[in-house]
């Protein structure tokens, strides 16, 4: 499958049950999906609920991967306000190490300092959590992660997932 034919959901139906010895075909292009497919897969396959759980199970690169997926995909959408609102916040705990094993130092004190902030404002936090959008969207007016949202999106950029996965390749697929 060449990068022209990318089918984002092609891609994840084909590599939910993805095996070991498929990832050296795999193209750059579509290997993060393919790995996240199989993590997602399992992570989510009982409706989410033990997907911490699950994925703290998996050797430590499919830890560091799928974290820093969730947590960038979170932060891309709407900042580590938002994550903290949708995800565990176990994911950011993982990925301050994560991070510095994915080579970006920088970034593991982005998520130390977020989830320090986190703490410290938990009970502000919780009080815009009562399950309404327009709370949601309220609590951006706290402006708790802004700096680090800023930072983080800078730096994002130099995390290459598709080398880190191809050197760890025998943690990822059954």
């Amino acid at each position: 499958m060449s990068s022209d034919d990318y089918d984002y959901f092609e891609v994840l139906k084909r590599y939910r049950c993805l095996k070991k010895t498929e990832l050296p075909d795999i193209p750059d292009s579509i290997l993060e999906d393919a790995v996240m497919s199989w993590m997602w897969k399992k992570a989510l396959n009982d409706g989410g609920d033990r997907q911490y759980e699950v994925i703290s199970s998996l050797p430590r690169p499919c830890q560091y991967v799928y974290s820093c997926r969730i947590v960038t995909d979170q932060v891309n959408n709407g900042g580590l306000n938002q994550f903290f609102f949708n995800c565990p916040r176990e994911f950011a705990e993982m990925l301050i190490e994560g991070f510095s094993e994915l080579g970006s130092p920088k970034l593991s004190h982005v998520m130390a300092k977020a989830v320090e902030l986190y703490r410290q404002n938990e009970h502000l936090l919780d009080a815009y959590n009562d399950g309404t959008l327009e709370s949601f969207f309220n609590s951006y007016q706290e402006k708790i992660f802004d700096e680090l949202d800023n930072v983080f999106y800078e730096e994002r950029q130099f995390i290459d997932l598709h080398k880190y996965i191809r050197l760890n390749a025998d943690c990822f697929g059954d």
